[in-house]
């Protein structure tokens, strides 16, 4: 480089930098294009990329606390019904991705499951790519793993690596979306199939609530019941042998105090009776807490964005690493710290 030192005595001189750029740019031209080259095929001549997105609320509720006029009874009935169930746990589930890696699509005019698409192809015996794969599965997995086991084991980590999820906790808008190389219809029935399996296992966990909610009713209402009915029994024995309560002060004060307990547990009995009925016809309703907003849908732009800035951005990185490399290997050249 001629002794071109970018950095010395403490100065740098951009003109020199300009210099060793173009310089470091125009003796690795050739590795330069041939990169460039074979992104630009990947670009221009790879598989098309689809992205779709299906977009859907579920039920939101502000908790609100007891000092905002939510009684504690009112709490233990709310909470009893709250549907402890996060869409992004659910989709990041084996139980979930177990159910779409299996599931049969229609692709190329014939019904596969996504784990044979994927990965259901024969490998060559001349790929010496597929014995690293093999011996990295053996290095990492569980002796013995079948093919199958195998196939459905990468199949899963895939596609959860390729849903996106996005969710607005204000609104409870939740936003689901996919990119899927060369089959659009196939994003869409993937897409399709995963809100289907959401709206099944919302229902599923709201019916398990509100049937935990009516054993709960039922239990305090069969304890409530046996109180009252003890605390009234012990009013009547309590009156039959006082005979003179209304001359004694402190028996008259017992006798009001059994009289309040009577009440209170009749207002909870009579309380409870109701959140029952109200328990019973929930757990009979089977409409979903998942309401859809758009439908399975693929973007009218393919994925992957315009395909000239990236081609630009990548011409770009590679010049840059490039240039790295070579003030690395030159870095005596034209940098002088000691100085």
């Amino acid at each position: 480089m001629n002794n071109k030192f970018i950095y010395k005595e403490g100065n740098f001189f951009l003109n020199n930098l300009i210099f060793f750029i173009s310089n470091a740019i125009k003796k690795r031209i050739k590795i330069f294009a041939f990169l460039l080259l074979i992104n630009s095929i990947g670009l221009f001549f790879g598989a098309p990329k689809y992205s779709a997105e299906v977009s859907f609320y579920t039920d939101y509720r502000e908790r609100v606390s007891s000092a905002g006029g939510l009684s504690l009874f009112d709490e233990i009935l709310s909470n009893q019904n709250q549907l402890g169930f996060s869409v992004d746990n659910f989709i990041k589930s084996d139980r979930f991705l177990d159910e779409i890696v299996n599931t049969r699509f229609e692709i190329n005019n014939k019904e596969v499951t996504l784990a044979e698409h994927w990965f259901g192809q024969e490998d060559s015996n001349f790929n010496p790519i597929t014995y690293i794969k093999k011996v990295d599965n053996f290095l990492h997995l569980k002796p013995g793993i079948s093919k199958d086991e195998l196939m459905i084991y990468k199949s899963k980590k895939k596609l959860n690596k390729k849903l996106k999820f996005k969710e607005d906790r204000k609104t409870g808008l939740h936003t689901l979306s996919i990119v899927i190389n060369k089959h659009p219809s196939l994003a869409v029935d993937l897409l399709q199939k995963s809100y289907d399996l959401i709206v099944l296992y919302s229902n599923q966990v709201t019916s398990i609530k509100a049937l935990e909610k009516k054993s709960f009713i039922e239990g305090r209402l069969v304890e409530i019941k046996s109180t009252l009915e003890s605390r009234e029994q012990e009013l009547v024995d309590f009156v039959n042998n006082n005979k003179n309560l209304l001359q004694s002060a402190s028996l008259s004060l017992k006798k009001e105090r059994i009289e309040r307990e009577i009440a209170l547990h009749s207002q909870l009995y009579i309380r409870l009776s109701d959140e029952l009925e109200v328990a019973k016809i929930d757990e009979k309703d089977n409409r979903s807490s998942v309401f859809l907003l758009q439908n399975p849908k693929v973007s009218d732009v393919k994925a992957g964005g315009n395909k000239i800035i990236n081609l630009i951005k990548t011409a770009i990185i590679i010049s840059f690493l490039i240039v790295a490399i070579e003030a690395f290997l030159q870095r005596k050249n034209i940098f002088d710290f000691n100085s």
